[in-house]
């Protein structure tokens, strides 16, 4: 073999054997700074961080999931205010995606922190409880007298709101109802939300419903938030992520395979090698190259411009300014990378270059 020959051969990295855990709080601690400018200052990015590997350690599910998806749902954690500790909101896997839901505690703290009311509830009524709601020419009348037995059939769930100036909302939604939204989240699993905090979804359900009579209800919610799905059935406009229908990475080596994978397409390196060990049977189909022909032969590997444009897009989603570009960007050799970041935050098309070549 030339000299010729050896430098062109792809120097390829050293296989990472950290627990994904450390990986992914390396991760987040890389981008403090960022965290820092996205959350309010009632949060620091240390607490916040906390949050995250708390709700990993406990899940570890997210650890299987792909960063990009996983940065996704933390900065829109951010943008929102809240921890992902799963009482104010949770970071919640589907397959191989991470998606954010922000629980009923944290949007209650949303709708206070926004100064808007007086007082913000959400309530279940069970079968045998005092309730009333109905509506005259004096108005529109509630009571509910919660009883001591949650464990009976629930009946109705309602929402209240009295804004400063004294403007009253009610919304109450028949148990039927709610389960029909329900059923459109097309959660499944032992691990959904629905599953795992019923009564909180329910609550959250009754808050969303509400949130639509609201003033000023996009400076809350925002128009995202008032679909009332919860399961995410394709990623983000301009954003390439790990199919939905791809199985999640199961046990703590696939999980750091899954996070090894993202970090060298974000940077643009080769991926890793393969264990050489062999694994399991099903960790080595999962390495070998797919055959000639075949879809994930043909797609396109990922672009570090469309992940540039991307992370544009959820910087201005988070409250940011056009001037606080990453700083992985202020480098001269990412000029690209930046006028990609700028073009997503202003909602313009991905900018075309002419080739080197």
């Amino acid at each position: 073999m030339s000299s010729t020959d050896v430098a062109t051969v792809p120097q390829q990295r050293e296989k990472d054997t950290r627990p994904p855990i450390v990986v992914l709080r390396q991760r987040l601690q890389e981008r403090e700074g960022e965290l820092k400018a996205a959350l309010p200052p009632d949060i620091s990015p240390a607490s916040f961080i906390r949050a995250v590997i708390t709700a990993a350690t406990i899940n570890t599910d997210i650890l299987g999931c792909s960063w990009q998806s996983v940065w996704i749902s933390v900065m829109k954690a951010c943008r929102d205010g809240l921890l992902p500790d799963g009482i104010e909101g949770a970071i919640v896997p589907y397959k191989s995606t991470a998606t954010w839901i922000p629980m009923y505690q944290g949007l209650l703290r949303r709708f206070r922190r926004s100064g808007q009311f007086k007082w913000i509830t959400a309530g279940i009524v069970h079968e045998g409880e005092e309730f009333h709601h109905y509506i005259d020419q004096d108005g529109e009348h509630f009571r509910h007298v919660p009883g001591d037995d949650t464990s009976k059939p629930i009946l109705k769930i309602y929402a209240l709101a009295t804004t400063r100036d004294g403007g009253q909302f009610v919304c109450v939604i028949p148990k039927a109802e709610a389960d029909k939204i329900r059923s459109m989240s097309r959660t499944t699993r032992e691990d959904s939300p629905w599953k795992l905090w019923t009564s909180e979804m329910y609550r959250k359900t009754a808050l969303r419903r509400l949130s639509k009579m609201l003033p000023s209800v996009r400076d809350l919610m925002g128009e995202d938030e008032l679909v009332e799905l919860d399961a995410p059935t394709t990623a983000p406009e301009g954003l390439s992520i790990v199919p939905v229908n791809e199985p999640r990475a199961s046990g703590p080596a696939a999980a750091l395979e899954q996070f090894a994978r993202d970090e060298a397409s974000a940077s643009g390196s080769p991926s890793p090698p393969a264990a050489e060990d062999g694994g399991a049977q099903d960790q080595q189909h999962a390495q070998q190259p797919p055959e000639a022909g075949s879809a994930a032969a043909d797609a396109p590997a990922e672009d570090p411009l469309a992940v540039a444009y991307a992370r544009g897009r959820e910087a201005k989603a988070a409250g940011h300014q056009r001037k606080a570009l990453p700083p992985e960007f202020r480098d001269p050799a990412k000029t690209r990378e930046a006028l990609a970041w700028q073009a997503g935050h202003d909602g313009g098309p991905m900018p075309a270059f002419k080739s080197e070549t």
